[in-house]
């Protein structure tokens, strides 16, 4: 008895709880986010000071996220309402994730974990199916979170946009787009008996994502596939990627000309495509974001060091123009602050072009980590290199998402970005470690 209460108490056990909740409602619910972050937080912090795990950090890894806090700690100081400033700040302890999933993983079967994330994908996308056919939400009724429309055929039947267990269908298109690309990644480079389940894991979320209706996270894996097509031999990969670059930028011009939307019926009678057919610049929404980002822009030009911090309202209302017929704003600007639906202008309108080297900082690190270590591995260590590889693409995607969303400051969605950033810290040093061990012998 001492011996099985024992199995269920010790902080391995515990670690092994919070790391699989923390992958769950990633996909499900931010508060559970919150409560297994916490969890995850507080027994690594343990962890590292009973078995000094610290040592085993890379310096290099640390530093990016912590010049992320410092400089909108110093945001916050700096502009009026500072004490308001650092409460929005409160779920941007999240930013250490990456850090606490270096220890977790070390308790966790990591291809068990990625099964098990791949069914509750599996089950999310067919969910997203139902939403769009029938706009069905059993987990919000009563409750007023109106779909969206995501298209109309000719015929008249309408299709709704999903948002899965989500706010939004923005946010799921971001999930799905991210976990197709990692899924799509291991189907590519693992050749053991598993690669069909990866497979299926990568078309269902990318079936998610067309029941999004998203057009930033489907640009997104257009760019996340060019990133994976260098995982085959590099004959292919040269022409896969030449190739692909070429039809994706005859298709931007085809659509965002309007060329497609005048030419729709040739390519027949689907709410998909007019939906997409539907991006052209002269397209309300595009229009917006423009008027917003023009407002961002002079926003930052007149406080551009520091920004005016997180979510302060003191320049919504003096840049951006008031609502009107031809400015459809969904909120009041000036009760939220400004929100630019785009990450980079954001996070300088926020935090100031030191905030924005700050976040780009953190980017850039992960995006080289992963590629020394995809290099050093070789085809030594196909499963870790081809999780390094989907990383890297989805993170790659969610950056070219984020031209159109806020997207890292989005709960769940800066949960998943975290953990994605959380994978390929984790897999790099095992393979460091690995490296390391080898040549010890």
């Amino acid at each position: 008895m001492e011996f099985a209460l024992s199995h269920y108490t010790s902080k391995e056990s515990w670690l092994r709880y919070f790391t699989y909740s923390l992958f769950a409602f990633s996909l499900i619910s931010i508060t559970g986010v919150e409560l297994s972050v916490t969890g995850l937080f507080l027994l690594a912090i343990y962890a590292r000071i009973q078995d000094r795990y610290s040592a085993r950090i890379p310096l290099r890894i640390v530093a990016p996220f912590a010049a992320w806090i410092l400089v909108a700690f110093l945001s916050s100081l700096a502009n009026p309402d500072w004490l308001g400033n650092l409460f929005t700040l409160r779920h941007q302890y999240r930013i250490f994730l990456p850090l606490a999933l270096l220890v977790s993983l070390n308790n966790v079967n990591l291809r068990r974990l990625l099964l098990v994330y791949l069914s509750l994908v599996c089950l999310i996308s067919l969910y997203s199916w139902l939403q769009s056919q029938f706009a069905i939400d059993v987990l919000r009724m009563g409750k007023n979170h109106p779909f969206d429309i995501g298209g109309v055929s000719h015929a008249g039947q309408i299709t709704y946009r999903a948002r899965g267990f989500f706010i939004g269908p923005g946010i799921l298109g971001n999930h799905m787009m991210m976990t197709g690309l990692l899924f799509g990644a291991l189907a590519i480079g693992c050749r053991d008996r598993l690669r069909a389940i990866w497979a299926l894991g990568g078309v269902m979320a990318m079936v998610g994502l067309m029941f999004s209706f998203a057009r930033g996270p489907l640009l997104g894996t257009f760019i996340g596939i060019l990133i994976l097509s260098f995982q085959l031999p590099r004959r292919w990969a040269i022409t896969l990627f030449t190739t692909g670059g070429i039809l994706f930028l005859i298709g931007m011009i085809l659509v965002t000309s309007g060329w497609m939307d005048k030419n729709i019926n040739r390519f027949g009678d689907s709410a998909y495509l007019n939906r997409l057919a539907a991006a052209t610049i002269e397209n309300a929404g595009i229009q917006m974001r423009l008027v917003m980002w023009r407002a961002g822009i002079a926003a930052i030009k007149q406080q551009p060091w520091l920004g005016y911090g997180h979510y302060n309202r003191q320049a919504a209302a003096t840049y951006l123009p008031p609502k009107s017929p031809s400015i459809p704003w969904k909120v009041p600007v000036t009760d939220t602050g400004l929100h630019l639906h785009n990450i980079y202008l954001q996070v300088a309108y926020d935090f100031g072009i030191l905030g924005l080297l700050a976040y780009l900082y953190i980017w850039i690190t992960i995006f080289v980590w992963n590629g020394v270590w995809i290099f050093r591995a070789g085809k030594s260590m196909p499963f870790e290199s081809a999780v390094l590889w989907g990383t890297s693409a989805a993170l790659a995607g969610s950056m070219v998402d984020s031209l159109f969303h806020n997207a890292f400051f989005s709960g769940n969605t800066n949960a998943t970005i975290l953990i994605f950033m959380g994978l390929s810290v984790y897999v790099g040093c095992q393979i460091r470690d690995a490296l390391r061990d080898f040549g010890a012998q």
